[in-house]
């Protein structure tokens, strides 16, 4: 149990969750209430050389390009700016508010909590649509229980992956780390959502899926002396699945090959390299976003990443705040990996973060749903905030207190 320092409610938790779950399709009622939470109250944060000038930045030319092409004010305002910034400072606020000795376990709260959430929205989609008959190869549609409409499979794909990110680092922490019944239940949610994404033919879960765990792999190799013991267990839960596969064990071969996946392959391949071929070949059409490149239609309609498609409808500018905002990420997701102390942090903290920005580099992701991407924007506050504490941490336990006493006094830490 997290013991809290004047953490406030627990209904802040249970809203995140039903924010991260879509009920009801109340996300921008959610966003006012935790816009309340934030305006009131005292909390800090570092303007300079963090996330937030770059993030801001973003917000407000990307909206403004947004509503200058004639879409809706408030909606303009709600989707890139007041989210993503009322996310942002959520984040902190919560992490700030609770006991030193509990912050580890309060990102996982957060992180699971909203996994969790997202993982329950898009299986509640699935099974409607499969019982109702309303999901079609074809269309690539997924009926949505909140909204009652036909949401791509794209945006499925978006809510089956946290749990993705969370649960295949639990995969390699070593026994006495985490008790076998948790270690079950993540395989178990993961399986599901492999299973959902074969069913559905998403492939960026499989795809992520297979990068996160190359990744844990060669951070836990990199740091082991039993690297010969875990390639060869590699090896062998690899030789398992081709037998089960060739053998048809528990129907898989089939499931596999009569599943959406497979019958959608053809010509993807091909369709998303030339929607590249044709940004390079109107790359500097698009300098201006819409204003300059508005008569250029894509193959595909969309880039198919997030930095792209911010490039193509809003220009040059807000593609670059959010590269700058994206590369700062990175270099807190790095403050962490170095200064964590145990391998289970240092695994967490790197796949759900490469795992949300793999999901970026190969979705759709800001058309499909900007609610999630506020909720990843909260993710990385919480990753900054927590590399702000380690740093914290790292020199009172190496005894660089004047070091510590100016960090502590430039930041207005007690």
């Amino acid at each position: 149990m997290i013991k809290e320092k004047k953490i406030g409610s627990h209904a802040l938790i249970i809203l995140l969750f039903l924010y991260s779950l879509g009920i009801g399709n109340w996300e921008k009622y959610f966003v006012l209430i935790f816009f309340v939470y934030v305006l009131f109250g005292k909390y800090r944060f570092r303007v300079s050389n963090s996330q937030f000038i770059p993030l801001i930045l973003w917000g407000v030319t990307y909206s403004i390009m947004y509503i200058l092409r004639g879409n809706n004010f408030f909606t303009g305002s709600i989707y890139y700016l007041i989210s993503p910034l009322v996310f942002f400072l959520l984040a902190k606020k919560m992490y700030q508010k609770v006991a030193l000795d509990n912050k580890k376990e309060f990102i996982k709260l957060i992180l699971f909590t909203v996994s969790l959430g997202f993982f329950f929205h898009g299986t509640l989609n699935i099974l409607s649509s499969a019982l109702n008959g309303t999901f079609n190869v074809s269309f690539e549609y997924v009926y949505d229980i909140w909204s009652h409409k036909l949401n791509n499979r794209t945006i499925i794909g978006l809510y089956l992956s946290p749990i993705v990110f969370i649960t295949v680092p639990m995969l390699f922490f070593e026994r006495k780390s985490i008790k076998i019944g948790f270690r079950i239940i993540c395989l178990i949610l993961l399986t599901l959502a492999l299973l959902q994404s074969i069913y559905i033919g998403n492939r960026t879960i499989l795809v992520i899926f297979v990068l996160l765990s190359i990744i844990c792999l060669l951070i836990i190799i990199k740091d082991s002396k039993k690297k010969f013991q875990i390639i060869g267990g590699i090896i062998f839960v690899g030789m398992m699945f081709v037998v089960a596969y060739q053998i048809n064990l528990f129907g898989l071969k089939k499931f596999i090959l009569s599943s959406h996946l497979i019958q959608r392959n053809a010509g993807l391949e091909s369709s998303r390299w030339q929607v590249y071929r044709e940004i390079i070949t109107n790359f500097f059409e698009f300098i201006g976003g819409w204003m300059t490149g508005g008569d250029i239609v894509l193959s595909t309609g969309y880039a198919h990443n997030m930095w792209l498609d911010i490039y193509i409808f809003s220009g040059i500018v807000p593609t670059l705040f959010f590269l700058i905002y994206t590369i700062r990420v990175l270099r807190e997701m790095f403050k962490c990996y170095q200064k964590s102390e145990t391998m289970k942090e240092k695994l967490m903290i790197v796949a759900f973060v490469l795992g949300i920005l793999l999901n970026w580099a190969v979705e759709p992701v800001l058309e499909a749903n900007p609610y999630y991407v506020s909720v990843c924007i909260a993710i990385f506050s919480l990753i900054e905030e927590y590399a702000f504490t380690l740093r914290k941490n790292f020199l009172v336990k190496f005894g660089k207190e004047k070091v510590y006493e100016g960090f502590a006094n430039q930041y207005n830490i007690p």
